[in-house]
């Protein structure tokens, strides 16, 4: 059992050496939320997400509050070229306007669905915008994703 155990923590000390994570693989990743509107009325952009071993991801758009004058709510998973910094959308979400749930996948060999989803990877660098829109917005959302293999 020691010497098991003493062969776990070598493993992950390795891998923490070479810059891997513990989990060199598995079917899902999950990354939680990755954007949170909260009241919300002009536009936001999520952190740069690392993308190592996955070929798609879903991301979950939850809509708690809308309201304002003919609000909306648009969300993007981009990819950015690193070289440039440049970013391009790899899907985007049709215009919400009202509460509730909305999933988002980009996955290669899935049917592509208008607003829905993309056969495409994920890129190792990507984000998640949300743009606000309508007069006097306010969105509260939150946007969690996971990275699929």
């Amino acid at each position: 059992m020691r010497r098991s155990l003493l062969s776990i923590a070598a493993a992950l000390l390795l891998l923490a050496a070479l810059g891997m994570p513990a989990r060199a693989s598995g079917p899902n990743l999950d990354l939680g939320a990755v954007l949170s509107l909260q009241a919300a009325s002009a536009s936001k952009t999520s952190a740069d997400e690392i993308n190592n071993y996955g070929r798609g991801v879903k991301c979950l758009v939850d809509v708690t509050a809308i309201t304002g004058t003919s609000p909306t709510l648009t969300v993007a998973i981009r990819y950015k070229d690193t070289a440039s910094g440049a970013y391009l959308t790899l899907l985007s979400s049709a215009a919400l306007t009202a509460v509730g749930a909305t999933m988002l996948t980009v996955y290669p060999g899935v049917t592509p669905t208008s607003n829905a989803s993309a056969s495409d990877i994920v890129p190792h660098t990507w984000d998640v915008a949300a743009t606000v829109g309508g007069t006097s917005p306010s969105v509260t959302a939150t946007i969690g994703c996971s990275v699929v293999e």
